[in-house]
């Protein structure tokens, strides 16, 4: 997953904050000012998200055949 702030910056999520996302940040950080006191502390900002785990390997040898529910 992209990084929190990658994520609120990159309002069009093309992984690039553009010149017109780099102007319109000062309003997505407004946003981020839950409290109001015109300051965004740590506990304002979004949380990563936790890493996804790939899928643990599989054992080597035949696997056995999916089945599509038909008989």
């Amino acid at each position: 997953p992209p990084p929190p702030l990658l994520g609120l910056f990159d309002t069009d999520r093309d992984g690039v904050i553009s010149a017109a996302e780099i102007a319109a940040a000062p309003e997505a950080l407004r946003k981020l000012d839950s409290d109001g006191d015109g300051q965004v502390s740590g506990q304002e900002l979004p949380r990563p998200r936790p890493p996804m785990h790939p899928r643990p390997p599989r054992p080597p040898g035949p696997q056995p055949e999916a089945h599509d529910g038909n008989p």
